[in-house]
C-alpha cells in the first residue's frame, strides 16, 4: 500500500488530489497506520467494509476534481501517468471522453513480467472493443467526474463492478486509447482462485452485455451480427466463461442468412447490404446506400410493381446507371427486397 500511495503522490502533474479509502480493513490497524502516516498529503476516509464498489463510490463522492483516476492498493502509477493523459486530453476538442492506456504486469516484488499493449488501430476504429475485447484495465483510466455521475457510478457487484460500469459508460461516452504504458499492475498467485470464484458473475456480465447491444452498436464493430458473434466466440474461447461462450455460439447460429450484413444509414434505415453485393453493387458508406434505400421504399409504396419497371427504363429510377448489371441482378434484387421489412 505504501508503494501505491507513493506512486500517486509522486505524479509529475502537480494538481492532483489523493484520496485513500480504507474499506474496513481487518489487519489489526496496519492499513490505518500506513494511511495516517501521510498526514495531510492525502485525504483519508475510513468506512465500514462494503466491498470495492462502495469504497470507490465513497471516494468519488469526496473528490473535488473534474477527473477521476482509480488505483488499487497494490498497483502503481508510473510517474507521468496523469500528466500524459492530461496532455492527451488537452489536444482534443471534446474533453468529456474516457481515456485508458496500456500497462505492464509485475510480480509481488515489482519485477517486470510482461507488457500488455492494445491494438491501437483497432480501438481507434472500433471503440466498443475497449470493453468487448477486455482492453480496459481500470487503473489506467482517466474518467470525467460528470460521466460517473451521469451513468450511476459503481454497482455493488463483488467482482464485475468495473466492467459493468465501463459498459454503461462506453454507450454514452467515447473511450480513447492512449498507446503508452502508464500503470504497473501487480499479479499474485492467489488471483487464480479468486477468478474461479468470480466466473459465474463474469458469465452473467458478458451474456448481459452481448444481449443488450443494439444492431447499430454491433455494426460499429463488425459488418454483421454473424461476424460479431463469431469474433466473440474466438475471444471467449480464451477465457473460463463457458456459459457466455455458449450464448455467443447460440446467437451466431440464430442469425438468419438473409440478415447477415445489416447496415444502418444516418436516418436509422436498415438494409441487408450483403444482398446488394451479391447483386454486383458495392456500397461503401451511408451516402452511397441512400439511393438503394429509396428504391426499396419505392417498391413498397407500389411505384415499381413489375420486374421490368426496375430495369433502368423508368425515369428517376436509381438503378439507371447500372443497366449493364440489371439483366443479371433484376430478378435477384426483387427477391431480396421482398424479404426486407417483412
Amino acid at each position: 500500500m505504501h508503494e501505491a500511495i507513493d506512486s500517486a503522490l509522486s505524479q509529475t502533474y502537480e494538481n492532483v488530489e489523493v484520496i485513500v479509502v480504507n474499506d474496513g480493513s481487518a489487519d489489526e490497524g496496519a492499513t490505518d497506520a500506513i494511511a495516517r502516516s501521510y498526514g495531510d498529503r492525502i485525504r483519508y476516509i475510513y468506512k465500514v467494509n462494503g466491498g470495492v464498489a462502495s469504497a470507490l463510490n465513497e471516494g468519488i463522492k469526496m473528490m473535488s476534481g473534474e477527473y477521476f483516476s482509480w488505483l488499487s492498493h497494490d498497483d502503481l502509477y508510473v510517474p507521468h501517468k496523469v500528466e500524459s493523459q492530461i496532455r492527451f486530453l488537452l489536444e482534443l476538442d471534446e474533453k468529456s471522453v474516457v481515456l485508458y492506456s496500456d500497462y505492464i504486469n509485475v510480480d509481488s516484488n515489482n519485477n517486470d513480467l510482461y507488457a500488455v499493449r492494445m491494438d491501437h488501430a483497432l480501438l481507434e476504429k472500433k471503440p466498443l472493443y475497449a470493453v468487448f475485447r477486455g482492453a480496459v484495465h481500470g487503473c489506467t483510466l482517466l474518467v470525467p467526474r460528470k460521466a460517473l455521475l451521469d451513468v450511476g457510478m459503481f454497482r455493488r457487484l463483488p467482482t464485475t463492478q468495473d466492467y459493468d460500469l465501463w459498459f454503461r459508460m462506453i454507450r454514452r461516452y467515447k473511450f480513447l486509447h492512449v498507446p503508452e504504458i502508464l500503470v504497473r499492475s501487480r499479479l499474485h498467485p492467489e488471483q487464480g482462485s479468486r477468478h474461479i470464484e468470480a466466473t459465474e458473475e463474469a458469465n452473467e456480465l458478458w451474456i448481459r452485455m452481448m444481449a443488450e447491444l443494439s444492431p447499430q452498436e454491433i455494426l460499429s464493430m463488425e459488418e454483421s451480427e454473424g461476424e460479431f458473434f463469431n469474433g466473440m466466440i474466438a475471444f471467449l474461447s480464451q477465457t473460463p466463461y463457458k456459459r457466455a461462450l455458449e450464448f455467443a455460439r447460440t446467437r451466431a447460429k440464430a442469425v438468419p442468412r438473409h440478415r447477415e450484413l445489416l447496415f444502418g444509414d444516418e436516418n436509422g434505415t436498415l438494409i441487408w447490404r450483403q444482398y446488394l453485393r451479391k447483386c454486383g453493387i458495392s456500397v461503401l458508406n451511408a451516402a452511397g446506400l441512400l439511393p438503394y434505400v429509396k428504391a426499396v421504399r419505392d417498391v413498397f409504396s407500389g411505384k415499381y410493381r413489375r420486374s421490368r419497371e426496375i430495369s433502368g427504363t423508368s425515369p428517376g429510377c436509381p438503378f439507371e446507371r447500372d443497366c449493364r448489371l440489371m439483366s443479371e441482378i433484376n430478378k435477384k434484387f426483387l427477391e431480396i427486397i421482398s424479404k426486407i421489412g417483412r
